[in-house]
């Protein structure tokens, strides 16, 4: 899913492109997000995940139940359904808070 699929889902679960560029960045700065010519076309490198990250991505993909994107149209269609779904409640939803 590049970037900019995310971005879309970041802005209806109203929050600004802008602040997903951050975390972006910051993702670049730690060395497991990399891109060529532009920042919102690059791609995810998760053998180089670590910490917190790590957690999430492992629980995510040693799921059966969440394959490529699922967790995404999860988030979109429960977003509609209920309150906005924010980062803290993704924490929450995998146990780490």
């Amino acid at each position: 899913m590049s970037i900019r699929a995310i971005g879309n889902i970041f802005e209806r679960l109203g929050f600004s492109y802008k602040q997903l560029m951050y975390y972006v960045r910051k993702w670049c700065d730690k060395g497991f997000y990399d891109y060529g010519v532009t920042l919102d076309l690059g791609w995810f490198e998760f053998d180089k995940l670590t910490g917190e990250y790590k957690q999430i991505y492992d629980s995510m993909t040693s799921t059966d139940g969440w394959k490529d994107g699922e967790l995404a149209n999860y988030i979109v269609r429960n977003s509609f359904n209920r309150k906005r779904i924010t980062p803290l409640d993704i924490l929450y939803m995998y146990g780490l808070v």
